[in-house]
């Protein structure tokens, strides 16, 4: 494979090699959300946060008070019309698929400023948890060019029920330190 290289000086003198497949860009580029799409990493990530359930589960983070909403597989909410009553790994993997390619949208839509592959990441897996949020303050620093604001807006994300819930603080900390590095 042909090869791309950055080299840099070391402080004691000698050289680190950065290395990616020629038809890549260099980590950390930015470019046009039109042109990401989530990397294995970043489906690993969501995967990982999802967890897995073969059978429907009450969905405790819901964003409608009031409205009892249900999730099956790699955290898909069912929806109306949908007969989930149980689903295969191999079954929850094509929902999840249909699913993220949705979430993947919104966050093209959503960002008017180009994006790192894991600031792409950290937003689809924020989407994919929250929904599609374009009007929240995350998305209007990020569009203003303040990634380091937008990034401290995943804390805000963490509540559920009227309380701080901690697996979403932890979530939360986790995509915010992905869209960071």
């Amino acid at each position: 494979m042909n090869y791309r290289a950055l080299l840099l000086a070391g402080t004691g003198g000698g050289l680190i090699a950065l290395l990616w497949p020629r038809d890549s860009v260099a980590p950390g580029t930015r470019r046009s959300p039109s042109r990401l799409s989530t990397s294995a990493a970043g489906i690993d990530f969501i995967l990982e946060e999802e967890g897995f359930s073969a059978t429907p589960y009450k969905d405790d983070d819901a964003s409608t008070p009031g409205r009892v909403e249900y999730a099956i597989g790699h955290g898909h909410q069912i929806l109306p019309g949908e007969n989930l009553t149980r689903v295969s790994r191999d079954q929850a993997r094509a929902i999840f698929q249909k699913d993220l390619a949705r979430f993947e949208d919104m966050v093209r839509t959503n960002a008017q400023v180009d994006l790192t592959q894991n600031e792409f990441d950290a937003l689809v897996a924020w989407s994919y948890n929250v929904g599609n949020r374009p009007k929240s303050t995350l998305y209007r620093k990020l569009n203003a060019g303040d990634y380091g604001g937008a990034a401290d807006e995943f804390a805000v994300w963490r509540m559920a029920g009227g309380r701080v819930h901690p697996v979403l603080a932890a979530r939360r900390a986790k995509e915010a330190a992905l869209f960071r590095t």
